[in-house]
């Protein structure tokens, strides 16, 4: 009796593991369209690209002479400039992604890790990437080697 009990307990986690898994799948699905990039604790800087401007760290601010404050300022609007209009599309298990005018299209699956989720991705050129990820206020964040935080919303 108390096997069956175990059994059923854990079909029953297995089957719930599974859904969540699912579920993560699915709400990932469709275009993807990058509003902001987060690099200000690595970088020391945030694009806002919905609104078209930008922050600099305070650590920044203070070296940052009368000089070269148009350069910097240049530097970022090409940033900008740069990622307008970037995008991820998830189709079921393919992903297609545009950042920076790179184009790249694979497949995906999702894998979770100590309570984090991550993209697990092959790419048609045989390049594999491996991406935290999570969902948050409706937009979705995709961790780029735990320096920039890319933001996309539907």
């Amino acid at each position: 009796m108390r096997t069956t009990k175990f059994l059923i307990l854990f079909v029953l986690l297995c089957f719930k593991l599974s859904n969540a898994q699912e579920s993560t799948q699915q709400s990932l699905q469709g275009k993807w369209t990058l509003i902001a990039l987060d690099a200000m604790q690595s970088e020391g800087f945030y694009l806002d690209l919905a609104n078209n401007s930008y922050e600099i760290s305070d650590e920044y601010k203070k070296i940052i002479t009368p000089e070269n404050e148009s350069n910097i300022k240049a530097t970022i609007i090409q940033f900008t400039e740069r990622f307008k209009d970037n995008f991820v599309l998830f189709e079921q298990n393919n992903i297609q992604r545009v950042i920076a005018g790179d184009e790249n299209k694979g497949t995906f699956i999702i894998k979770n890790n100590n309570d984090k989720s991550f993209l697990n991705i092959n790419y048609n050129n045989n390049i594999k990437d491996s991406l935290e990820f999570f969902i948050k206020d409706k937009r979705l964040h995709i961790i780029v080697d735990n320096e920039a935080d890319f933001i996309f919303t539907k």
